[in-house]
């Protein structure tokens, strides 16, 4: 179930901007309830197979031109974020 799991979450989700306001401005991670990031572009789910953690990377929103990284052991919902 965990492969299957990943496999889905594997594809890197992508936010296109439409060009309104009330739009997508990016994407929110949340995890158990609390939310980890607010307005990448970009999310994509990894495995690292020599810890076997499961591992986000997006471009960072704050610091134009870094990648961020946040490890993740519990389910986490990617969703766009509104204003």
């Amino acid at each position: 179930m965990r492969r299957a799991l990943f496999a889905v979450l594997a594809v890197p989700a992508v936010v296109a901007g439409c060009g309104h306001s009330s739009g997508p401005s990016g994407l929110t991670v949340t995890c158990n309830g609390q939310t980890a990031l607010v307005g990448a572009s970009q999310v994509t789910v990894q495995l690292d197979p020599a810890s076997k953690t499961t591992l986000l990377t997006f471009p960072d929103p704050v610091n134009e031109g870094h990648t961020g990284t946040i490890p993740v052991d519990r389910r986490c919902t990617i969703a766009p974020t509104t204003q």
